[in-house]
This record gives structure tokens, C-alpha cells and sequence, in this order.
């Protein structure tokens, strides 16, 4: 008699950037497990798709589960039932409190969805940490997949004791924070949506930093040889100390590196043409936006580098809404910017000692990962294989 598979359900937030990085994790999961072996049942992925509250973002998510469902791949959806989203007033100047509480409301049919299709486990993205409660109920596993870097990480899971150290806002704070695994951190170069305690993100960001210690894991995102100081610190209980860690499991870096046509080709040719790991990107998310201020720091940032560039700029999004608009330059860049990228690309043209060694590192960056990823040796990989056997051992355990 065949063993019964184990059905990791994956709750990705609804932006599209977060769905696409949680169902590259569970490919991984799928490639590695789907077809059991000794240690173990085989490995089955279940995407809980949750509807956008926007009809831009379910235009996005459905093409990208389309495509998936299409490749043949094994990754199966589950559609949740439509819930009634928070007032899209509340969205346009705290996102994340948007997102968190639209992902509370979703408890219900998550923990539904776990009694109909069996699950094995559960792993949320980290804006859902407000299930874990309803998993629990359900008697399932749950972990946290953390999109970011063990930096962000390991401020979050800081961040409720901070709130209590810092005697003042953040935004008005002249001092540095501790964050085990960083050198001081200026207070100032914290996120700006944690600048005001009694701002409803800030609020959020502290919730979850307490809640990702009730999860049974942390999958997140980062290769250990990248940020190994960090890990370590998290791993050892110095950011919430007097508390075990959960563990963690550094599985990345998680790419979609899926070809999709280009929605600009002209930005694409220049790309193609530049040498190899000579240009700096930036791009900041699905919904990430600049207002001029920041957009000016951005724009004198990368005048200092003297390094090519491509930037994903966007602006401030329109009123009553949560996406962003298209860029006004004009209104966003300081005066002579367009004089500074032709400065900044006859720079690397003529092949500076800045930018070979930009190019340098780079590379090393890039044979990192790849070798994180390698099968047999590398941590990541090593990392995916424990994550597969604590998701096993507790299937076992649930079908004893």
C-alpha cells in the first residue's frame, strides 16, 4: 500500500511579489520531496490562493498562477472563498497594516482549508503571522516564510523590545539601535514606517516580530555565507532573548527566474549590451514607491557610487489607492540628473578601478549562492533537506 503524500500548503501574502517568491519555494519543495524516498513520504504543494482586493493585483496574481498551473510543474491552488477587505483608505499611507490585517481575515478559510485538504503543514508569509492561531486550533504545523534578509529579520524580532528601550519615536531619535549580528544602527536608517510608535505599521511590525517566535520555523529567504553573523544571532536567542529560537532554515536565494516577455525592451537591449555585473538594480517591490524627498537621497546615492544603473522608479500612489503611478521625472529627480547618468555610464565605459571592483564582488556574490544551492554540499540546500525532514517527522506524527 502507497504512503499517503504530505500537503504543504503555502499561504503567500496577495501582492504578486510575495506569491511568486512563495511558490518558487514550495518548486523547491516539490523538486527535492515530491517523489519521497527513505526518509520519508513524498511531498505534495498546495497554494491557498487568497483574491486581491484590487482588480490590477488579481489580474497579476491570475496570470501568474495560470502560467504556473500550466508548466506542468505538480503545484496545485487552492482558491480561498472572497472576503471583504479593510477600507481602502486605511491602504494608501500604511501598506503593511492593509496587508496584515487582510491576511488576519483570511483565518477562517485557512483553517478550513487545512481539515479539507489534509495538511501536513503550513507556511504563511510573514504578514499572515495572524493565523497561526487558527493553524494551531487545527493541530498543524505552521511556519513563517520571511521574504527578506536575516537583517530585517532580526530587527523584527527586536523590534518589540525596542519599542520599550527607545524612549521616543525612531524619527526623532539621534541615537543607534542594537540589532545582534549589525554594528549600531542609526535610528534614522530604519525603515521610515517604523519612524512613529503609534503609527498603525509600526504597530503591525511589532505583532508580527512577537509572532514569528510562536511559529515552528523560519524559512527565510538568505544564504548563510551572506549573512552569517546574523543568522547566528537569531539562531542563539540573542534577538528576543530568555527565548528559544525557532528554527531556521535559510533556503535562498529564491529567484523566479521564469521568462516572461518584456514589458520594456528598450530597458531590456541596454541591459543585454552593459558587461557583466556592471550595473546596480533597483527596484523595490511590487509596491514600492518614492516620493521626491526619498527619491532625490536615491538619485545622489547613486551619483556617489559612480556606478551604472537601472531603476525601477515609481511614484506616490494616486488617492484612494494602494499601486503606484507612473514616475513624473520631472517632479521626482533632481535638477541634472539626466547629465549624471551619462556621466555615471562614460564612467564605468571606461572601466574604473571603482567599477571593476564592483564587478569583483558581484561575481563573488553570484558564486556564493550558487554554490548554496548546490545539491550535496551547499547550506541552502542542506537547509531545504532539514526542512523536509521536520515537515515529514511531523506528518508521521499526526498519522500515528
Amino acid at each position: 500500500m502507497a504512503m499517503a503524500s504530505a500537503n504543504v500548503l503555502l499561504l503567500p501574502e496577495a501582492g504578486s511579489g510575495h506569491l511568486m517568491s512563495l511558490i518558487e519555494a514550495g518548486k523547491r519543495l516539490l523538486a527535492h520531496g515530491g517523489r519521497g524516498d527513505g526518509e520519508g513520504p513524498a511531498v505534495t504543494v498546495t497554494v491557498l490562493v487568497v483574491r486581491p482586493a484590487t482588480s490590477e493585483s488579481a489580474a497579476e496574481v491570475d496570470a501568474h498562477v495560470g502560467r504556473v498551473e500550466a508548466s506542468g510543474l505538480g503545484v496545485r491552488f487552492h482558491r480561498l472563498p472572497a472576503v471583504e477587505p479593510p477600507p481602502m483608505g486605511c491602504a494608501a499611507g500604511n501598506v503593511q497594516e492593509f496587508k496584515s490585517r487582510y491576511m488576519q481575515l483570511q483565518a477562517p478559510h485557512v483553517r478550513a482549508a487545512a481539515a479539507e485538504l489534509g495538511a501536513a503543514a503550513l507556511v504563511v508569509d510573514f504578514f499572515a503571522t495572524g493565523v497561526l492561531d487558527a493553524a494551531r486550533e487545527a493541530g498543524v504545523p505552521t511556519y513563517v516564510y520571511f521574504t527578506s534578509t536575516a537583517a530585517l529579520l532580526a530587527l523584527m524580532l527586536r523590534l518589540p523590545a525596542l519599542e520599550e528601550e527607545v524612549p521616543v519615536d525612531f524619527e526623532e531619535f539621534d541615537g543607534t539601535v542594537d540589532v545582534p549580528g549589525l554594528p549600531p544602527v542609526p535610528a534614522g536608517s530604519l525603515p521610515a514606517f517604523m519612524g512613529r510608535k503609534e503609527s498603525p505599521n509600526f504597530k503591525w511590525f511589532v505583532y508580527h516580530g512577537r509572532r514569528f517566535m510562536d511559529a515552528d520555523g523560519i524559512i527565510i529567504n538568505t544564504v548563510v555565507e551572506l549573512e552569517p553573523a546574523l543568522l547566528a544571532a537569531i539562531a542563539d536567542g540573542r534577538c528576543v532573548p530568555g527565548r528559544t529560537a525557532p528554527p531556521l532554515y535559510p533556503i535562498g536565494p529564491v529567484l523566479d527566474l521564469e521568462d516572461k516577455p518584456s514589458s520594456n525592451a528598450r530597458c531590456v537591449r541596454w541591459l543585454d549590451a552593459q558587461p557583466p555585473a556592471s550595473v546596480l538594480f533597483l527596484c523595490f517591490g511590487s509596491m514600492g514607491w518614492f516620493d521626491a524627498a526619498k527619491a532625490r537621497e536615491v538619485a545622489a546615492g547613486l551619483e556617489r557610487s559612480g556606478h551604472r544603473f537601472l531603476w525601477a522608479l515609481r511614484g506616490p500612489p494616486a488617492a484612494g489607492t494602494v499601486h503606484p503611478t507612473d514616475a513624473s521625472l520631472d517632479e521626482l529627480l533632481p535638477e541634472g540628473f539626466p547629465e549624471l547618468e551619462r556621466a555615471v555610464r562614460s564612467l564605468m565605459d571606461d572601466a574604473s578601478e571603482v567599477g571593476r571592483k564592483a564587478r569583483e564582488k558581484a561575481a563573488e556574490m553570484k558564486a556564493v549562492c550558487r554554490n548554496a544551492v548546490a545539491p550535496g554540499g551547499g547550506s541552502s540546500y542542506a537547509a531545504l533537506q532539514r526542512l523536509l525532514g521536520a515537515i515529514r517527522g511531523g506528518f508521521s506524527t499526526m498519522t500515528q
